[in-house]
């Protein structure tokens, strides 16, 4: 028996390790098939080649197998007829069935028919809808697999078929006790996964005897085989000394066992070479497809997990030393560890292209050599992980912080940061051209989150890592991430070290001329930082104003008493959490100049009637919160426009405020409205982006491509529709809003990457943020407590969240508690209803907890414990996203980390009606909680282990009730919280 085919673990561990840009074969996922569900390799492996299939959940999204249910036999002979490739096959039996005439399985029944596989009933019927017995599915896979005649002579229907069965191992498995009895969906996948693997026979057709079985079912009917390979190349990446065919574009080599080389055509598995490229050198399990009438071979499936390779990937910076054929590498703080390369052999690349066979690679990996020591990473394959690294990949790069996006007539990206001629840093260039469409070499430009991406994706200020082949003919662009804006914390700028907002940063010798002539590093300076993925600094931007001194501030009423010559400013500033009145008097800066309280008192009220301040002022038919429907006198629909109440001097500011005092004002020149709307040069000034407009929120920080806002780089700030409400007034989250949604916003102070300081958000429809799919749930520790004087708005909340055993405290408002039909997805509830020991999610903003979603509900819990602990109904289970949260009985513990539980319930007598078990895995970071003896709160369970349930399953009714929640990303999500029942 040759080795067992295993589809589902290549592609597992394959799609855990590998992004393809296209794929011919995505990995399959049901919802209700996960790594412990019995039989599911068989089911995904047949389910990636098409043989099986599952069923669309409502959500039209995510699809179930359901393992457990029934199969027809009108669809076991269709799953046949595709296993052996005759699903377009065109009957050629005389056997006729009589209830086969207009069912859509009539041709999958007459092809299998006419090859033998079934024979239907005495009465001349088929009986198409009756579930297929175990038995039934036996015979016919054993006469699929060409073994009729050896199961007659053992016996004939039905003995002979199963004795044959066993002996090919087609019941591994799959064993069943009532073998006349129906076969359920999993058992019928996994006797169709076993017969894969059989030999297919031969006979002579004088003798009547096997005469050959080298082919196995896979290959003769799918056309597929398995082997183990490595692979030598990818179109001209190809590991050192290799000896094989030219490989063109979209080929291939690997070598086998043999030591020959096959070329397979990969075109139709992907697309993207360079996620293949990446495993040159590497042992894989490789399946391929035979080519028909001469055409080559095609990668269909490869596996890299399951070979022994050992992959290590260092950045330059914790490379000790390189002596002889030993690199020394710190691992965390001074810990290091040391590894070998093999003495022959060895496959080198650098910059993406394999070196000279001259090359001596300490060149580039000893950092004694400082001239020639890369500033990147390397990559060690140990083939066979035999302690001895056979390829070496580096990547060496450049810096470049791009002063723009590159023009398409020439793609050339040019160097922002300028030096001294003669004293340019090693780690510099000038330019670099990046035109995909030029033949002279390859481009590849690669965004932070590994994807590949068009040169004109890079904007102004991007830090670009850019590693260039030896003959150029391979130029790697690296966008690394966002820069980081915020406080400097800590400052060792002499030793090239500054820490920003609490993480440490190294300053690049690249950078080290320009942050001396332009950058202040000084402790509590703040400004924006530009670094690369390594965490090292190559560009800053800094302005005199900054948040702390010079606060972001939407001044909403001025007032001024000419007797005392004072005034009053109200204004909500972000950094003061709420709208405060502070004091006008004596001299005050306005834009830099001197003025009295009176003079300021008047500018500010002239900046908002002119409609400078006001950009949301409805003017002529454009009304910018559009229409809300009302009825007439007469009862009849209308539209209503809904326009903004304002008040006397409603703007954008920066203002220094010394407590209770304002000392400085600093507003928009009237001139930039509208006239000279565009990015801010001055950041310490206030500069309008753009007319306030609708724009629909893109994701990701993008606002439809106009500008781009971020929690870290901007601050934003909700302005209600009637500007005197002061209590509506708050600062948001990105989180605040939702892709694809439209918004009414102005951006402020936008870079030339366009990156917006300041955000207004205006009106409703954003007032209200949501909980999504990946929002995590939270548990109630105790009930909600009204805030003291805020008239039962004001909630404050205790709960747990995943994976913690200690207590978050936050505010929740009710007034944000409300549905809107056009954003929520589910019921709202006042968090204020919410109690303990309920499951709860909600939108998180800076103003607190809001709109919260009821999960599972404690009292319904006990309301069922009390009745008959069926947990099936839909209230106690929720599938979304990452979240999996359902609540059920304990009904065996398998060891000291495993629980099986059902959520079924008990008949009349107590006895557990187990139609489906689902087990579930506990780590150390799983949390359980219980409620406490006088059951006002939940506590955390200490010193507990899943042990301490064992013997409930002979408890009937009284068996443990659990709340089990999972997070996660995966398919199969870890369990984070349990809540004990009972």
């Amino acid at each position: 028996m040759k080795r067992k085919f295993s589809l589902f673990v290549a592609a597992a561990c394959l799609f855990s390790s590998l992004s393809f840009g296209s794929l011919a074969h995505a990995a399959t996922a049901f919802t209700d098939v996960t790594n412990t569900t019995p039989n599911s390799e068989a089911i995904l492996t047949l389910t990636k080649l098409g043989v099986i299939n599952g069923y669309a959940n409502d959500d039209n999204t995510t699809y179930s197998f359901k393992p457990n249910g029934d199969i027809t036999r009108g669809e076991f002979a269709k799953i046949i007829t595709v296993a052996l490739g005759a699903e377009n096959e065109i009957a050629t039996s005389s056997i006729q069935f009589n209830d086969i005439d207009g069912h859509w399985a009539k041709p999958y029944v007459l092809v299998a028919a006419s090859r033998g596989i079934v024979n239907g009933f005495e009465d001349g019927t088929f009986k198409p809808d009756e579930n297929v017995t175990y038995e039934q599915a036996v015979k016919m896979i054993v006469c699929a697999a060409g073994y009729e005649s050896i199961a007659q002579s053992l016996g004939g229907w039905p003995n002979g078929y199963m004795m044959q069965a066993m002996n090919l191992k087609l019941t591994d498995d799959a064993v069943t006790a009532d073998q006349t009895g129906k076969a359920s969906r999993g058992i019928v996948a996994q006797l169709m996964y076993n017969v894969l693997d059989v030999d297919i026979p031969v006979y002579n057709s004088v003798t009547g005897r096997v005469e050959d079985n080298l082919k196995t079912f896979m290959e003769t009917y799918l056309g597929i085989v398995m082997v183990d390979a490595q692979l030598v190349g990818v179109e001209e990446k190809t590991v050192a000394n290799y000896v094989g065919p030219t490989l063109y574009v979209g080929e291939m080599g690997i070598k086998l066992k043999n030591g020959s080389v096959m070329v397979l055509d990969y075109s139709g598995y992907t697309q993207d070479k360079a996620s293949l490229e990446a495993y040159v050198g590497q042992d894989a399990v490789v399946y391929y497809k035979e080519g028909k009438s001469g055409n080559m071979a095609s990668l269909y499936e490869i596996d890299f997990a399951v070979a022994k390779n050992t992959v290590t990937t260092i950045i330059s910076n914790d490379i000790e030393s390189f002596s002889g054929n030993t690199l020394k590498y710190y691992t965390s703080g001074t810990k290091t560890k040391t590894l070998k390369l093999a003495t022959s052999d060895v496959s080198v690349y650098y910059n993406g292209k394999l070196a000279n066979d001259a090359t001596d690679v300490s060149d580039w990996l000893d950092p004694a050599d400082t001239e020639n020591f890369i500033y990147g990473e390397v990559k060690l394959t140990d083939r066979g992980s035999d302690g001895e690294f056979d390829t070496v990949e580096i990547m060496d790069y450049k810096i470049i912080v791009a002063t723009r996006t590159p023009s398409t007539e020439d793609y050339k990206v040019i160097n922002k940061v300028k030096f001294t001629v003669g004293q340019e840093p090693t780690m510099h260039l000038d330019n670099v051209y990046l035109n995909p469409e030029d033949l002279g070499y390859t481009v590849n430009v690669i965004d932070e989150n590994g994807n590949k991406v068009a040169p004109t994706t890079i904007v102004a200020n991007d830090v670009l890592l850019v590693a260039q082949s030896e003959d150029e003919t391979i130029r790697t662009v690296v966008i690394c991430p966002a820069p980081v804006t915020g406080k400097i914390t800590a400052s060792s700028a002499s030793e090239g070290l500054i820490t920003i907002n609490n993480k440490q940063y190294k300053i690049s010798d690249y950078a080290s001329e320009y942050f001396e002539d332009k950058i202040s590093t000084e402790t509590g300076d703040r400004g924006t930082f530009y670094a690369d993925k390594y965490n090292t600094i190559h560009y800053a931007t800094q302005s005199t104003a900054n948040d702390s001194s010079s606060p972001y501030a939407y001044i909403i009423k001025v007032t001024y008493d000419e007797d005392e010559e004072t005034g009053k400013l109200t204004a909500y500033v972000p950094s003061q959490s709420s709208v405060k009145t502070y004091t006008l008097s004596g001299k005050i800066k306005y834009n830099g100049e001197t003025m009295s309280v009176q003079e300021v008192n008047t500018k500010l009220r002239a900046n908002a009637l002119t409609n400078v301040a006001n950009p949301d002022m409805p003017t002529d038919t454009l009304q910018v919160y559009g229409t809300r429907e009302e009825t007439d006198e007469n009862g009849d629909p209308v539209d209503v426009a809904i326009e903004p109440t304002l008040t006397n001097a409603c703007q954008v500011a920066r203002l220094v405020l010394d407590e209770t005092q304002v000392k400085e004002i600093e507003v928009a020149d009237p001139a930039d409205y509208p006239a000279n709307y565009g990015a801010a040069e001055d950041t310490s000034k206030i500069k309008p982006f753009l007319e306030l407009q609708e724009v629909e929120y893109s994701g990701a920080g993008n606002f439809s491509g106009k500008f781009n806002a971020s929690d870290s780089a901007t601050t934003i700030i909700y302005i209600p529709q009637n500007r005197s409400e002061e209590s509506s007034y708050v600062k948001k989250k990105m989180s605040s809003f939702t892709a694809y949604e439209e918004y009414y916003v102005q951006a402020y102070n936008v870079n030339e990457s366009k990156t917006a300081a300041l955000v207004l958000v205006y009106g409703s429809s954003a007032s209200t943020i949501y909980a999504k799919t990946n929002t995590e749930v939270y548990l109630m520790a105790k009930n909600p407590q009204e805030a003291a004087g805020d008239d039962g708005n004001i909630y404050n909340i205790e709960y747990y969240k995943k994976e913690t055993s200690t207590v978050s405290k936050a505010t929740a408002s009710k007034e944000e508690n409300q549905k809107s039909a056009s954003q929520a997805t589910y019921d709202v509830e006042d968090i204020g209803n919410i109690e303990v020991g309920d499951f709860f999610r909600t939108g998180t903003d800076a103003s607190g907890l809001v709109n919260a979603e009821l999960i599972i509900k404690y009292s319904d819990v006990m309301a069922e414990i009390d009745d008959d602990c069926d947990f099936t109904g839909a209230g106690f289970r929720k599938d979304a996203g990452y979240v999996e949260i359902y609540v059920a009985n304990v009904v065996d513990v398998l060891d000291d980390n495993k629980i099986v539980l059902s959520r079924d319930g008990f008949d009349e007598e107590g006895v557990h009606q187990i139609s489906d078990e689902e087990h579930i895995s506990i780590d150390s970071k799983t949390v359980v909680y219980k409620m406490s003896s006088d059951g006002q709160s939940v506590v955390p369970c200490t010193d507990w282990v899943p042990s301490d349930l064992i013997g409930s399953k002979y408890n009937g009714k009284d068996s443990n009730k659990v709340c089990v929640y999972s997070y996660g990303g995966s398919t199969v999500k870890p369990v984070k919280m349990i809540l004990i029942y009972k």
